[in-house]
């Protein structure tokens, strides 16, 4: 597959749209905007579609370890796995960022998905069975 090769000029003026935009929306500049946007992302993926409920990452990733260990109908070697996965998930989750938003997330969840073009949210399973 081909590179596409762009002009410095054509990129300086595609920042510059860039910039422009994001500013024109309250936003600093575009790393202000990508930090929002990323916060808002991380909302969204701990929010329960069908509840609209928020579940902090790291709680998240807990109760999925303890529902494993529970679990009576996954074979042995396949619960071994599950759980290293997690604990490999468990170490990676981080809180969410800004708190604060979670209840702004919440009350405009419907607009989201909707703005997002029904983009899927991971909500549920953080690890899979293989």
């Amino acid at each position: 597959m081909q590179a596409a090769i762009f002009s410095k000029s054509a990129i300086a003026k595609y920042d510059a749209e860039l910039n422009e935009v994001t500013k024109k929306h309250g936003f600093k500049n575009l790393a202000e905007y990508e930090a929002v946007a990323a916060n808002i992302y991380s909302v969204m993926a701990s929010i329960d579609s069908q509840t609209k409920v928020f579940t902090d990452p790291p709680t998240a990733v807990k109760k999925e370890i303890e529902d494993v260990v529970a679990a009576r109908d996954i074979p042995t070697h396949q619960k071994k796995k599950l759980l290293r996965s997690l604990t490999l998930a468990l170490r990676a989750a981080r809180p969410i960022k800004f708190p604060t938003n979670v209840k702004l997330v919440q009350k405009h969840y419907d607009q989201i998905i909707a703005a997002s073009n029904g983009d899927i949210w991971r909500n549920s399973s953080t690890v899979q069975a293989e």
